[in-house]
């Protein structure tokens, strides 16, 4: 009888064949990480600007429904807790700490509150290694801005 043989007809076999998936893994794993950690960075953009968005419009909102005897700077002093409120959850942050920026400003009928945070200067745990990566901290976002603004009630 004959031996049985399971390699496919016509293909030759060669015992160096783990060398070439080696080299092969090689040339893919840099392209991988850097989709992988530019994906994670993305997400983690993301979500700390939605953080921001929140925050500034939590701050126009709060400041926007004082009472209308309260003056600019009890205005300013809501809106500015409502903002650390909100930002502290998501990135354990204040204004003026870790590159927060907060400006309020009110006008007779309008507070307009923006909120910007250079993450290149001042990155934010995990994303300071990501951002830290060649070519991917490069293409991530270097400055996060937020502007929001309410109506005051009368």
């Amino acid at each position: 009888m004959g031996q049985l043989s399971l390699r496919k007809p016509g293909r030759r076999h060669n015992g160096d064949e783990g060398g070439a998936a080696i080299l092969e893994f090689v040339i893919v794993l840099p392209f991988f990480l850097f989709v992988i950690f530019f994906l994670i960075g993305t997400a983690m953009s993301f979500s700390y600007r939605q953080a921001l968005s929140q925050a500034a419009t939590e701050g126009a909102r709060s400041a926007a429904v004082q009472p209308v005897h309260v003056s600019a700077a009890a205005r300013r002093s809501a809106a500015t807790d409502a903002i650390n409120d909100t930002v502290r959850n998501q990135a354990d942050l204040t204004c003026g700490t870790g590159g927060l920026v907060c400006d309020v400003s009110i006008s007779a009928s309008v507070v307009t509150v923006t909120l910007s945070h250079n993450l290149r200067a001042n990155p934010l745990g995990p994303m300071a290694v990501i951002q830290g990566m060649p070519l991917v901290g490069d293409v991530l976002p270097h400055q996060l801005d937020y502007t929001a603004s309410a109506r005051v009630s009368r």
